[in-house]
């Protein structure tokens, strides 16, 4: 927590390494040795906050000092981390919304008409290298999210409209706008829950590793991952009680968990290797120690 660093004495641990893992470790000092004790169940990188947190909670002083005197508390982030470990992740899109595939289909009784409704949209385009029209939304720059975010695809067979979209809500979105076109009827609709156990066996199945980026790529990458992280300075944060990391700053305590938000912020995987966050550009933007 002060950034020093200590050197163990410790074969099993030197043979285990688990790169992104957290391991909450005690320190015991006999003679010229130091030896680690395991003081709380490894985190991962997404983990570690809610475990310091959940530590804060039960009065520990987030400080070295204020850890070693309450060192005993720490062994209570064992049943809390294991229940984390246990729970059922939820997927959401960009959105929040419960990822969920749907597709649904449409009888078409004017095909002609509802191509002059779908150019009269400026949010849907054609792809003329799917064949298809794709439904998308312009994105606020500072969010750092890209341009525009693919909400939807829907192609035409013969005389029915296909619509797939990645959550319910969106199908309700879409459904509300197509369902008032004189000539398109709703026919029906399926969803898939996006970790079904029950699809086939050759989507289950592993993919060739992706090759890794080219230099040029990896910059790209880079910079929007850059993007990205100064945008979040700016963005409503439930951790800080909904205020923005810039915000938060405005109090010593707020400057301490900010803080630790952006030095525990996880690096992004990517093929050819991880993609750590900009972390002292973050620090330095907000004024903050390095």
């Amino acid at each position: 927590m002060d950034g020093s660093r200590h050197t163990v004495d410790d074969l099993a641990l030197s043979g285990a390494w688990n790169e992104g893992l957290y391991i909450p470790l005690r320190l015991a000092t006999v003679d010229r040795w130091t030896f680690p004790l395991l003081g709380a169940p490894p985190l991962s990188a997404l983990m570690i906050n809610r475990a310091l947190l959940q530590l804060e909670l039960l009065g520990v002083g987030m400080t070295p000092s204020g850890m070693r005197d309450a060192a005993h508390l720490v062994g209570r982030l064992w049943p809390r981390m294991l229940e984390l470990r246990d729970a059922r992740p939820r997927i959401g899109n960009t959105d929040g919304e419960t990822l969920e595939p749907q597709t649904a289909t449409f009888k078409v009784g004017d095909v002609e008409g509802l191509r002059r409704a779908i150019a009269k949209r400026a949010d849907i385009e054609f792809d003329d290298a799917e064949g298809l029209w794709v439904w998308l939304r312009q994105n606020d720059p500072k969010k750092g999210l890209g341009d525009v975010t693919l909400l939807g695809r829907l192609s035409l067979v013969d005389d029915q409209l296909v619509v797939e979209v990645n959550s319910a809500e969106r199908l309700r979105r879409i459904r509300a706008w197509l369902d008032g076109l004189p000539g398109v009827r709703f026919q029906s609709s399926t969803s898939r829950a996006w970790d079904s156990e029950d699809r086939p066996l050759d989507d289950r199945l592993k993919g060739k590793p992706a090759p890794p980026p080219t230099p040029e790529m990896r910059k790209v990458m880079e910079e929007s991952i850059l993007k990205s992280n100064m945008a979040w300075l700016d963005q409503p944060i439930p951790l800080l009680n909904g205020l923005t990391p810039r915000q938060a700053c405005a109090t010593e305590g707020g400057r301490h968990r900010v803080a630790r938000l952006i030095r525990t912020m996880p690096a992004v995987l990517a093929s050819g290797g991880n993609i750590e966050p900009p972390r002292q550009c973050l620090m330095r933007e907000l004024g903050l120690a390095e």
